[in-house]
């Protein structure tokens, strides 16, 4: 017979010398799950290091290939030394959540030496812990909201004929015996800090009966409502695009004239200008010329250009038709206005051009060049020459070109309506 055949009479030594090991085993682990193949307890031990040396086996070990009793033991004290390092590893910040057990053979599954591990839940690592706070206590109030002050509480400076007046909190007249009177109140973030300023009108009479208008702006700090900046002329304040923009009304002999001025917080003072000013390199298209959207109001065109708006009629100031101008914009660029917005930009600078690359001085083939077909031709009803209107199905918003002798005259963008008068309001 071969060593690899059986031998019947060897099967109760084998038994009895399997149950002494195993019983020598568990007297050495202090475990009772000392159980399952020998040389399967030792590839479990997860430290090659302490990999249990050959030894010499003898007759019965050979054919079964278990370790004699001294391999044994020192495989109980490498699984010992494992599983406290296991046991360490809970500890540490890379620890799994639970240690699980390693499948063994088909036959049987031998769980991890120390069971004790096998139900202990890692630490939470930094990713997943939870910390609550309590919220921190102060006795400070917090500033109240703007919209619920009584700006007759806050001390505020108006500009009078005379000079700026300091009006002091309270009903009672300012310095001079003048008195202010609040007309009208809006709010708005102007410094970009999420918090909403107060803007007042104030009027300022003084005693030889002149009349000024100021606007004051009243902001929110942590030691509650102080005025920002210093008055600043104007009425009607309307906050839009992170600017107040203010309406003088100058003495206009040939009509009237209502100017919107915008003024934006800078370093605590309100300074006017910002926003993009309209130049000769901004580009036409059907809704406007840069900052000058058709649609917006005029304030919200100070805003947008940081600019002076002007808005003029020939009649008064109920009349809806207004011409809209820049006077810090480039020459030969105004505007139709109705109804507070405007509704259209005309051009007669050559410098002006369109997206297409079109301006004053293109000639008229130039012009059915870029739109092929999508021309509508009409003859000029106020002299010589004719009208190419480009409009696209459906849209309100239209572009103009006059040609007089072979070029472009003039153009105007907007709404269609309000492009095709080349003389104006009247």
């Amino acid at each position: 017979m071969t060593d690899d055949q059986h031998r019947p009479g060897d099967e109760a030594a084998v038994t009895a010398r399997e149950r002494r090991l195993r019983e020598d085993l568990a007297q050495v682990a202090g475990t009772r799950h000392a159980t399952g193949d020998w040389n399967d307890v030792v590839r479990r031990a997860d430290a090659p290091a302490l990999a249990i040396p050959a030894a010499a086996p003898t007759a019965a070990g050979r054919r079964r290939g278990r370790p004699p009793r001294l391999a044994v033991a020192a495989a109980a004290a490498a699984i010992l030394v494992v599983g406290a390092l296991a046991v360490a590893t809970l500890d540490h910040d890379d620890a799994p959540d639970r240690v699980g057990t390693t499948p063994g053979p088909a036959s049987t599954t031998v769980p991890r030496t120390v069971t004790t591990v096998e139900r202990a839940e890692a630490a939470p690592t930094s990713s997943t812990t939870s910390t609550t706070v309590a919220p921190a206590t102060t006795t400070t109030a917090p500033p109240p909201e703007i919209g619920a002050l009584t700006l007759r509480s806050v001390e505020v400076t108006v500009r009078c004929p005379s000079g700026d007046v300091v009006f002091p909190a309270g009903e009672g007249p300012g310095a001079g015996g003048a008195a202010v009177a609040t007309r009208s109140t809006v709010r708005g973030d102007l410094d970009g800090d999420g918090r909403d300023e107060a803007v007042t009108a104030a009027r300022c009479t003084v005693p030889d009966g002149r009349t000024s208008d100021s606007v004051v702006v009243v902001a929110i700090g942590p030691d509650g409502p102080r005025q920002v900046g210093g008055p600043v002329p104007g009425t009607a304040p309307v906050v839009t695009g992170g600017a107040v923009v203010v309406r003088e009304d100058p003495i206009d002999p040939d009509g009237f004239t209502e100017v919107h001025v915008p003024y934006r917080l800078r370093d605590g003072r309100l300074v006017e200008g910002g926003g993009a000013q309209l130049t000769t390199a901004d580009v036409a298209a059907t809704g406007g010329l840069g900052g000058l959207r058709v649609g917006r109001t005029y304030a919200e065109l100070a805003a947008a250009l940081g600019q002076r708006v002007e808005a003029g009629s020939e009649a008064t100031a109920a009349d809806p038709c207004r011409y809209v101008s820049v006077p810090g914009g480039p020459v030969g660029v105004g505007g139709l206005g109705g109804d507070g917005r405007l509704r259209s930009v005309s051009v007669t600078n050559p410098l002006v051009r369109t997206r297409s690359g079109l301006g004053v001085g293109s000639t008229e083939a130039e012009v059915r060049a870029a739109f092929p077909g999508r021309l509508r031709e009409e003859p000029n009803p106020y002299g010589e020459g004719l009208v190419l209107t480009l409009q696209a199905p459906g849209d309100p918003l239209a572009a103009v070109f006059t040609i007089g002798q072979g070029a472009v005259l003039s153009y105007a963008v907007g709404e269609l309506d309000a492009t095709q008068l080349p003389e104006g309001c009247h």
